[in-house]
């Protein structure tokens, strides 16, 4: 997982499963407004959905504000204790 990644991670479990705009992606992952007007968000949500797929919380779209984390399979965000 890319630091990218991880900060948009980390944020989205931090929210829980409340919704997170794109606005707030933007300022607190990559810290700056630039984000908001690009794809590069949706880029880094797919990689996300991409890595999380089976194995944890689900990231749903909500069209034209922003993205939830939903509990996944596990019924959980915190991972699995070694």
């Amino acid at each position: 997982m890319t630091a990218t990644e991880f900060r948009l991670l980390e944020y989205l479990l931090l929210r829980g499963e409340g919704l997170v705009t794109r606005e707030e992606l933007a300022v607190h992952v990559w810290s700056e407004s630039a984000a908001r007007d690009s794809n590069v968000i949706d880029v880094y949500i797919s990689y996300l959905r991409k890595k999380l797929k089976g194995a944890g919380p689900v990231l749903k779209t909500v069209r034209g504000v922003g993205y939830t984390l939903e509990k996944g399979p596990a019924g959980d965000h915190r991972p699995s204790p070694a």
